[in-house]
């Protein structure tokens, strides 16, 4: 009886043994051992993996994509960017990244799980105040993916590194200051007026333009009639008219003989 009981408490200390051994390192991670002497910089691969019980220990580290947002805890924009013409812009950046495999444990041991915060948050940042503070706010207004593509070519060289990948950047969103707005809304607003008089100054030029035109093509007409103007001017009442005298007439007597003359030729 005394055996089956030493038997018992060996394979209770065995088994727990094993199970404290057992590492279980889920995909999409690399498990970083520590030793007494200090941290591995060989990683275990996702999977099944063993370690010296009380002398070891595991941590895993995500390596697969993940997204950083310039956001505060209460969730609003906080990167900041002076433009080339002194407007305040607040931006809402993101970046989608990840942790290179094989420099997983150097990452961990120089920065620890913090590598956001420490890393990528101040190289980011820099990054979109020197893109963005080469546009005036208009364009920086109008050109987001093209700075993002300026931020992404600055800022992913300095991440690789340090270990990080980076996949991607876009720019989700800028605040710019109310006065700056009022501002662009104003000039829009001017812009369209100033547009509008154009049009209206054209339209004027094209209808004097017509009247030369059908001025010069009654002057041909009249030559080529061989009529003076005054004659051409009779022809062209004569040829318009029905036939029919006005029932009232203005003025005396002369007015009428001036139209039968006229129609007398």
């Amino acid at each position: 009886m005394k055996k089956w009981g030493i038997r018992g408490a060996l394979g209770l200390l065995v088994g727990g043994f094993i199970y404290l051994s057992l590492v279980i390192v889920p995909f999409g991670h690399r498990g970083v051992i520590w030793s007494v002497g200090g941290l591995s910089y060989g990683e275990r691969q996702p999977g099944l993996s063993f370690i010296v019980p009380l002398f070891q220990h595991s941590y895993m580290v995500d390596t697969r994509e993940q997204r950083y947002v310039t956001i505060n805890t209460e969730g609003k924009a906080n990167a900041f960017v002076q433009s080339s013409d002194l407007q305040e812009i607040t931006v809402r950046a993101s970046l989608v990244y990840s942790i290179t495999p094989d420099q997983a444990a150097e990452i961990y041991d120089k920065v620890g799980p913090e590598y956001e915060k420490r890393i990528i948050e101040p190289i980011f940042f820099d990054a979109i105040k020197e893109a963005g503070g080469q546009r005036i706010a208009l364009s920086f207004a109008e050109e987001l993916s093209s700075i993002a593509e300026d931020i992404e070519a600055i800022v992913a060289p300095q991440l690789a590194e340090r270990g990080i990948q980076v996949h991607s950047v876009a720019l989700e969103d800028a605040v710019f200051d109310p006065l700056f707005i009022t501002a662009v809304k104003e000039k829009v607003i001017a812009d369209q007026e100033a547009a509008e008089q154009i049009k209206l100054v054209a339209a004027e030029e094209a209808k004097r333009q017509q009247i030369m035109i059908q001025a010069l093509a009654e002057q041909s007409r009249a030559a080529a009639l061989g009529l003076s103007p005054q004659e051409y001017l009779r022809w062209v009442y004569l040829s318009k008219w029905n036939g029919t005298l006005p029932t009232t007439i203005l003025g005396g007597s002369d007015n009428l003989s001036v139209i039968l003359d006229g129609l007398g030729g």
